[in-house]
């Protein structure tokens, strides 16, 4: 799920709670005498306020006048001598104040000859960086989770959650983080129920938050509870029927659930609310889903290259997004024959992340297509190194074992991919059932190979009986 960034606009507030206490001071002074012996005026400022004619008759005018425009020109239209060095105190006191809160400075406000004035000031200019200490830790967190690091970002939340317990975007961030790293890490009984329990803590706050139901779906959706997750994402839709996202999030979860006319009905509706392109999430998801149907390969390129576009202006992202994305391009040009193409982009993807398995495998898949079997074998056992419980590496290998003659060590390797498919997690459950019949056939295939005619027609067997 994607975030967008929090607007926190300090000057404005700390600009409107200095109006008030000008305000609050002219009436201190208005109302009260405060002597100002010996209290020096800063000549730099003094040289710095505009000349001013001295057209009024009434003296609390020029006062008001140079505290509300912090005008120490004014003060000197104050016949009374001391009536004018005390105007010209409480508007370098102002002028101290404004820059304090300008550079939350303690230096500015100890500079501050009222006490109680300057004790605000200190107060203010504390509340002032621990609020901005604050949102960076936010930014901070955005940043862990927009590249990846989603342990990181929820250490981060954590401890910004405990000192912000209402801030309900922040609350559903750490929502989306948790699940994020139960996918990644497939502790989906540490994280999943944490993920829920943030959604539920931000609905509390808010039950009208789309985007709360949204992460609460997405973490259904991480724990194949599709149905819950459709179920939360067309509440998300309910609130917000105009929430990309939520229309993203449900498309993907119909597609996994089998269910793609609605899959695709979904992402149309979100790509008519984006005539601009903005979202590269859904882009993405689209260049997935198309990329399943060779009628829509041309259509998946297309959708491909603009979410690979979109990421790449968005430099805040992971390189693995990208990488995943020109491995999905790769794909559909093998599948099309297009094998220049499909090197070029498996190539692209393997730049992001040269110790990527997945990418190391996409490359070695192309070189098998090409009959280059050599490189198939290279590139496969680069990737075993990388990852031993890998079995498509393991049958790549096998593979090009298999096609350069090495008949012995192509069933030592698909034999080693059928002893790990149980235990790689990269394969999601359904693919290890077609996986595990491609190796049957293919060990009856090496099998006839070395003339084992029974041992053939029996791993023959095992595959037709998937």
């Amino acid at each position: 799920m994607a975030k967008g960034s929090k607007s926190k606009n300090v000057p404005l507030v700390l600009a409107a709670l200095a109006i008030i206490i000008v305000i609050a001071v002219i009436v201190f002074i208005l109302l009260s005498n405060v002597a100002t012996e010996g209290k020096d005026i800063t000549m730099e400022v003094y040289a710095a306020m505009p000349s001013t004619s001295c057209d009024y008759n009434d003296q609390d005018t020029y006062f008001s006048s140079a505290m509300i425009g912090q005008n120490l020109s004014l003060c000197s239209c104050i016949n009374d001598s001391n009536r004018a060095d005390q105007c010209r105190v409480f508007v370098l006191d102002q002028i101290y104040y404004g820059r304090a809160l300008d550079t939350f400075s303690a230096d500015q406000c100890n500079a501050i000859s009222q006490k109680k004035l300057a004790d605000l000031c200190l107060e203010m200019i504390k509340g002032g960086s621990d609020f901005l200490a604050s949102q960076s830790e936010y930014k901070l967190a955005e940043t862990q989770f927009n590249s990846g690091d989603f342990q990181s970002a929820i250490l981060t939340l954590e401890e910004y959650i405990d000192k912000n317990a209402l801030d309900i975007e922040a609350i559903i961030l750490l929502s989306v983080a948790y699940s994020n790293e139960a996918l990644t890490t497939y502790k989906l009984g540490e994280y999943v129920p944490k993920a829920l329990s943030a959604a539920d803590k931000a609905l509390s706050i808010d039950s009208n938050n789309s985007e709360a139901y949204r992460a609460k779906g997405f973490a259904y959706e991480v724990n194949t509870e599709l149905q819950k997750a459709i179920d939360q994402y067309t509440i998300a839709l309910e609130k917000s029927p105009n929430n990309i996202g939520a229309l993203v999030a449900r498309g993907h979860a119909y597609d996994k659930q089998g269910s793609l006319p609605k899959a695709k009905a979904d992402f149309e509706a979100a790509k008519a609310l984006d005539p601009e392109k903005k979202y590269a999430f859904l882009y993405a998801q689209m260049c997935r889903l198309y990329s399943t149907n060779g009628d829509l390969f041309l259509e998946a390129i297309g959708h491909c290259r603009t979410a690979i576009g979109l990421y790449n202006r968005a430099s805040s992202y992971g390189s693995d997004t990208l990488m995943g994305l020109n491995l999905t391009v790769g794909e559909i040009y093998l599948a099309m024959g297009n094998t220049a193409d499909a090197l070029t982009s498996m190539l692209t993807a393997l730049s992001y992340n040269p110790n990527s398995p997945d990418a190391l495998v996409g490359v070695s898949n192309v070189y098998a297509a090409t009959g280059e079997y050599e490189l198939e074998k290279q590139y496969a056992q680069k990737a075993i190194e990388l990852d031993p419980m890998r079995t498509v590496a393991y049958m790549s290998l096998s593979n090009a074992l298999f096609f350069q003659g090495q008949y012995p060590e192509a069933e030592i390797a698909a034999l080693k991919a059928l002893d790990v498919i149980d235990k790689d997690v990269s394969l999601l459950f359904a693919n290890k059932k077609v996986n595990r019949r491609i190796i049957y056939i293919h060990l009856s295939q090496i099998y006839l190979a070395k003339g084992d005619s029974a041992k053939a027609a029996e791993y023959k067997a095992k595959g037709d009986a998937i």
